[in-house]
């Protein structure tokens, strides 16, 4: 996933749910859009990740990238919640459209 995670730095974890990780990279320099890697190495789970962005770019570990829109959070920050089912040790990126990731 070398492709993916090009001229980005790793940011810091994210909030994702028990026994799941998360990481955002950010761009290293200007230009690039963040990534949030995203996995759970036991189970097969349900994930929320917080985004701005009302769609992004879900990539397999084999590469094939589909696009995902996100709902509405609850609250009155404006938010969104970008929902996935996680297979057990298989990892996940996600590209933010038009926002960054949070």
């Amino acid at each position: 996933m070398a492709r993916v995670l090009k001229d980005l730095k790793l940011d810091g974890p994210i909030i994702a749910g028990p026994g799941t990780f998360a990481y955002r990279f950010a761009p290293a320099r200007p230009g690039p859009t963040p990534v949030i890697a995203v996995w759970n190495p036991k189970r097969d789970t349900p994930v929320e990740l917080k985004l701005s962005a009302k769609e992004a770019v879900v990539i397999n570990t084999i590469g094939e990238e589909r696009i995902t829109k996100t709902a509405r959070a609850d609250g009155s920050d404006g938010g969104r919640i970008l929902r996935l089912t996680l297979r057990a040790g298989a990892p996940v990126y996600v590209r933010p459209l038009g926002s960054a990731a949070e």
